[in-house]
């Protein structure tokens, strides 16, 4: 009977260990799970000495009626293996006019890097902000970007809400440039104070005189579109005597980046600048300003010879990027009566190509060693495109003497006229035992015509223009 009971505890035993064995075993499927089935834990950056939560927002104005209320905590906005930039938050400097983005860049790498910025756009409207920094191994740089309270409020602007960084790179010592994607930085005021996508509406002349005692003239409400998505309207300013401005409002409402250029400026139906190099990059959903000065073709002590006081009239053509063609925009100045243009001598005439002469205009009567320019309008009625230049110094005589001016190319399009201003600067050194401008007797002018985009080579003419 023993004997049985003991073959049956040792067979239990067996069973037992048995079972034991299958139950640790079991995992060995699954012990490894793959790593795809388990989310690496979420990588918080250590935060910034300092990045106590702000306030909430308070709108609170300063001495040019900007809103001071809007800033941001300490923020790593950008973190690579080689860089991390802090936003340390808004500085405002009533002193200088300016609301200054404070940023830290750091170099994490082994080498010296330089730091380039594009753009940047305040609450989506463009603000030049070139940036130009480089920071040694190891070494944290704190740099301030600048935004003119004026500009931002003739935007429309008194309140950040957003800062948008765009085409920000960093090159090491090799030349391996690294560029970031548009870096976004919002303040408190975001969401609480103007909303960034309510604020594509420029002010009124009537509201930005108001406003900030800008001696604007007029402002032209319609709308052209210069191309599809991209839109533009324009203020006329007329600071005084001397400085007038026409500014353009432009919208890109596209997905994609445009440069926006202005040239061929006509004041009263007459060209005075066809190269201008005005140019206002857009990225896509911002605006901008884009200035022309009046007076960067002609002096404005030339305004009256010419018959442009008043300006009555300004075209400008609009073009997008490299293209070649453009639109024209026109303004018309309110409450002006448009002169008619001047009279001249008519100094050459031939093939389509007619040319006056309005004679030197000086910038002051007793002041000799002043500016002074010579004044010629080319008429073109060749059915082509022209471009006027000249050979540089000895292309213009005065008396026979060569003297130094400031040489240009012009491109003047069948119809047009355009006005040939060429500024000269140093009267005294070719003249020095002259008492007055009014002593000069001949002028000599060598001039190359070709057609724009011709392979050909220019004729070159000369006029001969005897003064008074």
């Amino acid at each position: 009977m023993k004997k049985i009971l003991a073959l049956l505890l040792a067979v239990l035993l067996l069973l037992s260990l048995a079972a034991c064995e299958k139950k640790a075993e079991a995992p060995t499927a699954s012990a490894t799970p793959e790593a795809t089935l388990t989310p690496e834990p979420e990588i918080t950056p250590e935060p910034t000495e300092g990045t106590a939560e702000l306030p909430p927002y308070t709108e609170t104005r300063n001495s040019y009626g900007f809103d001071t209320g809007a800033n941001l905590a300490p923020t790593v906005i950008y973190d690579s293996d080689d860089l991390t930039i802090t936003a340390n938050g808004l500085e405002y400097s009533d002193e200088d006019g300016t609301v200054n983005l404070l940023l830290s860049l750091t170099n994490k790498s082994d080498g010296q890097q330089s730091y380039s910025l594009e753009e940047a756009s305040v609450n989506r409207f463009m603000n030049s902000s070139f940036m130009l920094e480089f920071a040694e191994a190891g070494e944290t740089k704190d740099v301030q970007l600048d935004f003119s309270y004026s500009r931002l409020m003739t935007a429309g602007i008194d309140c950040i809400s957003e800062i948008v960084l765009y085409g920000f790179s960093f090159t090491d010592e090799e030349w391996n440039t690294t560029t970031a994607d548009p870096i976004t930085i919002r303040t408190n005021a975001y969401g609480a104070a103007a909303d960034v996508t309510d604020c594509y509406d420029f002010y009124t002349a009537a509201e930005t005189q108001q406003k900030f005692d800008y001696p604007v003239t007029a402002s032209a409400r319609d709308t052209v579109e210069i191309a599809p998505g991209v839109y533009a309207n324009a203020e006329f300013y007329s600071f005084d005597e001397y400085t007038k401005e026409i500014v353009f409002q432009l919208y890109n409402d596209t997905e994609e980046a445009v440069e926006v250029h202005a040239a061929h400026l006509k004041l009263n139906d007459l060209l005075t600048y066809s190269a201008m190099s005005y140019v206002l990059r857009l990225m896509p959903g911002t605006r901008g300003l884009l200035s022309a000065t009046l007076t960067d073709g002609v002096p404005a002590y030339c305004f009256d010879e010419l018959e442009f006081d008043p300006v009555a009239k300004v075209d400008v053509t609009l073009r997008l990027n490299d293209e070649e063609e453009g639109v024209e925009y026109t303004f018309l100045v309110p409450n002006t009566v448009q002169d008619e243009a001047p009279d001249g001598d008519k100094v050459y005439d031939k093939d389509g190509v007619t040319v006056y002469s309005l004679g030197l205009e000086d910038e002051g009567a007793e002041d000799y060693i002043g500016f002074t320019s010579l004044l010629l309008l080319l008429k073109n009625t060749t059915g082509k495109t022209l471009e006027i230049s000249d050979n540089g110094y000895e292309s213009l005589l005065l008396d026979g003497n060569p003297i130094d001016f400031e040489s240009r190319i012009y491109t003047v399009k069948d119809g047009e006229t355009v006005v040939l201003c060429y500024n000269i600067w140093d009267i005294a050194s070719a003249f020095p035992d002259m008492q007055n401008m009014d002593e000069i007797r001949k002028i000599d002018m060598a001039l190359n015509i070709a057609e724009k985009g011709a392979n050909e080579i220019p004729e070159q003419i000369t006029l001969s223009i005897l003064e008074d």
